[in-house]
């Protein structure tokens, strides 16, 4: 029970928090998940340290590495809730394996990288940064904010520094992931962006790395569970899907392939997952929603881009897109193709208009 009561006495700082779009206001039986680095921790503490007193709640980071050396039961934790009258409990990083049954009590919040099956639970998924959340962190909107955004990437704790750096992406990696996941990871950045099988993808790890097929594949499916990496469906590939990673920036700092147009196509996927239950690619750089078309074309001109456009005209009349939306760094304007209307938006105006 002594370790029960260190974490319960322990601060929890939370320097620096942004309130973000996702807010914590029923918590009598809450599940907040989502893909690591995204704030989740953050977010429940300052939650706890502006509604709750220290003795009425049970803060339990299944990360902290107390732990390690002192693990905890249901036993434990049911006697320490019942003699301090605890009355919400806190799981984070918390998996299935970590406890034999979800303890009783007032109210709880279980803090998980994926969704958990648990009857009678509000889910509440936290997204890294959006670009309206970023601003935000940013404390200030300019014609510089894309810029920043760019470079930064999506991930709180790199944004909130203002900077970065490759020591600051170790330092997530090294405590994010295994040494086997930052390699299958490197391996992911050098696709980010194609299209491949998980075969191919396998095929190209055991050429560079010690791994077994059987791992790669289960990691493969959880880091799609997880919403680490997601994979689109092409309409015009017979095979494989396009892979995404869920940070656009990751991937310039632990490959040396990755060029701008594939970090605004990342950047751009992250947005529509986020906003839209579903799309598939129809092109390297195009997308349908519905009967929507959108096209990643970040510097073209607008009478390149109608050259484009009219060369593809009709793939676009042939899922009957009356509305295609280009979208781009800064450049803005409009045009006519037949019976099709075209808008070319830059991405700070497009990113807020699909949310």
């Amino acid at each position: 029970m002594q370790i029960l009561e260190q974490l319960q006495t322990q601060p929890y700082l939370n320097n620096n928090f942004i309130t973000r779009k996702v807010q914590i206001i029923d918590i009598h039986r809450l599940n907040i998940f989502g893909v690591r680095g995204s704030g989740k921790s953050s977010l429940v503490i300052d939650y706890i340290n502006n509604n709750l007193k220290e003795d009425e709640y049970l803060y339990i980071d299944f990360d902290n590495p107390l732990l390690l050396i002192n693990p905890i039961d249901n036993n434990m934790i049911d006697k320490f809730i019942k003699q301090n009258q605890i009355t919400t409990l806190i799981l984070d990083q918390y998996r299935d394996e970590y406890l034999s049954s979800i303890p009783v009590v007032d109210n709880i919040i279980i803090v998980s990288r994926i969704a958990l099956k648990l009857d009678g639970y509000r889910q509440l998924e936290l997204f890294a940064l959006d670009y309206e959340e970023f601003i935000a962190f940013e404390k200030k909107s300019s014609t510089n904010s894309l810029n920043s955004f760019l470079k930064l990437g999506t991930l709180p704790q790199i944004v909130k520094e203002g900077n970065i750096n490759a020591n600051m992406l170790k330092r997530f990696l090294s405590t994010s992931f295994t040494r086997n996941e930052q390699q299958l990871l490197t391996i992911l950045a050098s696709f980010n962006t194609k299209n491949i099988t998980t075969n191919q993808i396998y095929l190209y790890a055991k050429d560079r790395f010690k791994i077994s097929k059987d791992w790669l594949y289960k990691k493969i499916k959880e880091w799609q569970d997880e919403k680490l990496i997601t994979l689109i469906d092409n309409r015009y590939q017979k095979s494989g899907k396009k892979l995404i990673l869920f940070d656009f920036i990751l991937p310039k700092y632990i490959t040396t392939n990755q060029t701008f147009i594939e970090r605004f196509d990342n950047l751009i996927l992250l947005a529509m997952l986020k906003h839209y239950d579903s799309f598939e690619a129809i092109g390297t750089y195009e997308y349908i929603v519905n009967e929507t078309i959108i096209i990643v074309a970040p510097f073209d001109t607008e009478e390149h881009i109608w050259k484009k456009c009219y060369l593809r005209l009709n793939i676009y009349q042939k899922y009957n897109s009356k509305n295609i939306i280009i979208v781009t760094i800064s450049n803005q304007y409009s045009f006519k193709i037949k019976d099709i209307e075209f808008e070319g938006l830059p991405f700070s105006e497009w990113s807020i208009l699909s949310s």
